[in-house]
């Protein structure tokens, strides 16, 4: 699909703030501009991104608001059609993705509360938007590090509350499991040196894969992202960044999942039980596993993805996480409510 070229702007002046928004080449420039941002996620890594493009076939559209020659916001859009309507999504669907949307530099996030340059580059952005494509259908899921929504509210989107689980691991390794629920902590103990959870390659990748798939079709439901995109994860991230890892018993292995690493943040991004599997508490082990090699590794927070599935929920508060709060925004023309409907139905 053709996209508006690089050097397509737009620029909005309030009082003494003058932004300009731009386009950037490809995901690689993106990465390099605000790759280490805080704010950033794994999901923004540009590998991450250019998998996103490849799985969903939607060409990415990163821009960049500019106020003067400093970034102050970058965005990775995708670009698709439903039928004749032009759709603009951060994330795309159905690949995994809890959030994504806009990344604002360290000194934005750091004067939002006393300025106005959040509000303005968010507002010059999504002009920017309206003006080059004429999109039907607009919509983002935000980071957690972005906790004001105004400025997509005062931009004339739906703005609804989302969330996610994290849990402090700075903490001593005796702390966080005396954290966690009786039932959790005893069923570990009880079952220590009956599972033993270690890191793989992308066999164990496949592997994650397969139960995640099996677990879903007993729901009567199909799991969206597909094998060869999570291998090219693997592949392009490395286990540094993206790590599966299997819990293995005497019958051996019986659950798996993969294991994000970014900016201090870990994550428990998908994982799944064999369907015929022993009665021990596998999902249990692999993230206590996951917790305790996050902490080997340095990091300072582990995230329960899964805090807006109401089935999920019971089962991650075992863990004794906080609850982060993100946004989904969403616009549409009344020709794209139908495109919208569509999307929403199909995210994961």
């Amino acid at each position: 699909m053709p996209l508006p070229g690089r050097n397509h702007g737009s620029n909005g002046r309030v009082r003494n703030l003058t932004i300009k928004v731009e386009r950037l080449s490809n995901a690689e420039e993106f990465a390099r501009l605000c790759g280490d941002w805080p704010a950033g996620s794994v999901y923004h890594r540009g590998e991450w991104l250019s998998s996103l493009s490849s799985a969903s076939n939607m060409p990415i559209l990163p821009l960049v608001a500019r106020e003067g020659d400093t970034p102050i916001l970058a965005v990775p859009f995708f670009v698709g059609r439903s039928g004749p309507l032009r759709i603009v999504v951060s994330p795309p669907p159905r690949l995994g993705v809890e959030y994504l949307g806009p990344v604002p530099s360290p000194q934005t996030l750091e004067q939002r509360k006393k300025g106005e340059g959040l509000f303005r580059a968010i507002e010059s952005v999504l002009d920017w938007l309206r003006s080059a494509l004429k999109p039907s259908v607009i919509y983002l899921r935000t980071v957690p590090e972005l906790d004001d929504a105004r400025g997509f509210q005062w931009a004339g989107f739906q703005v609804s509350p989302m969330y996610t689980y994290t849990v402090s691991i700075s903490r001593d390794s005796e702390q966080i499991l005396e954290s966690f629920d009786r039932s959790v902590r005893s069923d570990l103990r009880r079952t220590e040196n009956k599972v033993d959870v270690r890191p793989g390659g992308v066999d164990l990748v496949e592997k994650v894969h397969e139960f995640v798939s099996a677990r879903y079709r007993t729901q009567g439901e199909t799991f969206g992202p597909p094998l060869t995109y999570l291998a090219d994860l693997f592949r392009s991230l490395g286990p540094g960044a993206f790590l599966p890892i299997g819990a293995y018993t005497e019958r051996g292995l019986e659950a798996a999942a993969i294991i994000t690493f970014h900016h201090g943040r870990a994550a428990y991004w998908q994982g799944a039980a064999r369907t015929s599997h022993s009665r021990l508490p596998l999902t249990d082990h692999l993230i206590w596993g996951a917790i305790r090699l996050a902490k080997e590794r340095g990091y300072e927070r582990f995230e329960l993805v899964g805090a807006n599935t109401p089935r999920l929920v019971r089962y991650k508060t075992k863990f004794a996480p906080d609850l982060e709060q993100f946004f989904e925004a969403k616009r549409s023309t009344q020709a794209g409510r139908i495109g919208l409907s569509l999307y929403r139905k199909l995210r994961g």
